[in-house]
């Protein structure tokens, strides 16, 4: 009787050492943080059929946020309009920097990668004709990881 009140002081006294160890650990564990996942963000520049009227531009802003990763626009335009169904796509950064130019087309199907946070604008640019409107169906969507 004396050998089983022994063992079972034993077996409670490991059992409370092991007890303050784990309590011990869990003191020290890390917090669980429960972070956003970055996931694809889309964003419409540009969705319809747009006038532009002789020597005009037609301008549509857009930003991309801090932080942004694996930026790009997916573009797709056609011109109608004029003798040649052509239109000038352009986007610009807020210093002026052109980061991409279409040329003088009918139309274009595109993707634009992007590196930089800011403000960029789509440029319709009809400042060739000076006689010509031009309607102009624009698909523009801005496309990041965020």
């Amino acid at each position: 009787m004396a050998n089983m009140k022994k063992l079972l002081i034993w077996i409670g006294a490991v059992i409370g050492i092991l007890l303050i160890i784990f309590l011990g650990l869990m003191a020290f564990a890390p917090e669980t943080v429960q972070e956003a996942v970055p996931h694809e963000r889309m964003v419409t520049i540009a969705s319809g059929t747009y006038a532009v009227d002789p020597g005009t531009t037609r301008k549509f802003s857009f930003s991309i946020p801090y932080g942004a990763s694996d930026v790009r626009i997916n573009l797709e335009f056609e011109a109608r309009g004029g003798s040649g169904d052509d239109i000038i796509v352009k986007i610009v950064d807020s210093t002026g920097r052109v980061v991409y130019n279409s040329g003088q087309v009918t139309r274009a199907h595109t993707t634009i990668n992007l590196y930089k946070e800011g403000t960029y604008y789509l440029i319709l640019d009809n400042t060739f004709s000076l006689v010509s409107s031009k309607e102009v169906t624009v698909h523009a969507r801005l496309v990041y990881i965020g």
